[in-house]
C-alpha cells in the first residue's frame, strides 16, 4: 500500500519512544569572556598609588611607579598611569632637589657673609675704643657720644665715619662707665663699646682709665 494514499486518519503514528530519540537542537550559548578594565589590569592599582605619591612624596611615588610599570610590561601591556607617575614625579623630584641646593647654597654663602660682618665689627670697636682714649687723653673727658669723636686730633675722618656704623647700617652702643657717671662730677672712669654680632654673642671693647683730674 502506497503511504501517500492513506488518508489523514490513516497516517503512521509515530511511537513517544520514536519521538523521545529525536535530537533537539538547543541554541548554542558561548562562554561569558572576561574582559581586563579599570583596577584589574595587572599592575594598574599600584600605578594609581604611584601617581598620588608622585603629587605628595615625589621620590618615592617615582619608585612605585617604576614597579608598576614593570609589572604591566611582564604581562604585555602598558599602563599610562604608570607613566605619567614617572614623569611628575621625576619633575617634583627634580625641583624640589633644585630648591634644597639653593637653599644650602644660600645658607652657606649668608653664614660666611655673616662671619665677615662681625669680623669688621669686632675692628670698629677696637677702632672706635681706641678713639675714645685718645679724645679722653685730649679733652680730659670723656666724650658723651661717639659723634664727638669727630673733634679728636689725628683721626681719620672718613675711618671714623665708617667705624661709627656696623656694616648693616646700624650703630654701636657706647657709655661711660660706671653706669649714671658725668664728666662734671668727674665720677667716670672707663668706657665700653659694643654690639651683638649675628650669633648673639657680645662684642665690645672696654677699658678702665686713669680719673680725671
Amino acid at each position: 500500500m502506497n503511504p501517500n494514499n492513506l488518508t489523514p486518519t490513516q497516517q503512521p503514528i509515530q511511537s513517544p519512544q520514536s519521538q523521545q530519540n529525536t535530537p533537539q537542537q538547543q541554541p548554542v550559548q558561548q562562554a561569558p569572556t572576561q574582559t581586563e578594565s579599570g583596577l584589574s589590569k595587572p599592575g594598574q592599582a599600584i600605578a594609581v598609588i604611584g601617581l598620588i605619591l608622585a603629587i605628595i612624596l615625589p621620590p618615592i611615588g617615582v619608585v612605585v611607579s617604576f614597579i608598576a610599570k614593570s609589572k604591566a610590561k611582564t604581562t604585555g601591556t602598558k599602563s599610562i598611569l604608570a607613566v605619567v607617575g614617572i614623569i611628575i614625579g621625576s619633575i617634583l623630584s627634580l625641583v624640589i632637589l633644585i630648591i634644597f641646593i639653593f637653599g644650602f647654597l644660600s645658607g652657606t654663602q649668608m653664614a660666611v657673609k655673616e662671619k665677615a660682618y662681625d669680623n669688621e665689627r669686632r675692628i670698629d670697636v677696637k677702632f672706635l675704643g681706641n678713639s675714645v682714649k685718645q679724645y679722653v687723653q685730649q679733652t680730659g673727658k670723656f666724650p658723651e657720644t661717639l659723634d664727638n669723636l669727630k673733634d679728636v686730633q689725628g683721626i681719620n675722618q672718613e675711618d671714623l665715619e665708617a667705624a661709627i656704623i656696623d656694616p648693616k647700617g646700624f650703630s654701636y652702643s657706647y657709655g661711660p662707665t660706671p653706669a649714671g657717671c658725668t664728666n662734671e662730677a668727674k665720677t667716670c672712669t672707663g668706657y665700653q663699646v659694643y654690639t651683638v654680632s649675628s650669633t648673639g654673642q657680645t662684642i665690645e671693647d672696654s677699658d678702665t682709665l686713669a680719673p680725671i683730674q
